[in-house]
């Protein structure tokens, strides 16, 4: 379940490591405020929790492809939907609408998973 820290695994020791935000060129992720704010503009979306954590994975990932899997196990953990699938896929369709006016993308790779693109939203925040 997605609280205001995300916790992970610190590569070097394995402690627990908590963060609050985590941030992708100009793209800043907020986990207690659930939002997404783009820098220097100052222009921002707020998110649900799971968008939230969403983002987190996406943003924390770019560019790499994230796989559903992955995906899946990081927003809903043991909490999983018996139609997991198609909840994903209609998160990824609303967190889409939200983030295109702040000119990021996710883009889709059919059978591996999802990818941001935060050059997107670099280049809209220029113009």
């Amino acid at each position: 379940m997605v609280s205001g820290v995300i916790s992970e695994r610190c590569p070097c020791c394995g402690g627990l490591l908590e963060k609050r935000a985590m941030a992708a060129g100009r793209i800043t992720v907020n986990v207690e405020t659930s939002s997404i704010l783009i820098r220097p503009s100052g222009l921002a979306v707020t998110l649900s929790p799971r968008e939230t954590a969403l983002s987190f994975l996406l943003v924390r990932a770019s560019p790499r492809i994230l796989s559903r899997d992955f995906i899946i196990q990081g927003v809903w953990g043991e909490d999983e939907p018996e139609n997991v699938d198609k909840c994903l896929e209609v998160m990824i369709c609303k967190l889409r609408k939200k983030l295109t006016r702040l000119g990021i993308l996710i883009e889709t790779f059919r059978g591996q998973g999802y990818r941001l693109i935060v050059e997107a939203a670099e280049n809209a925040d220029a113009a």
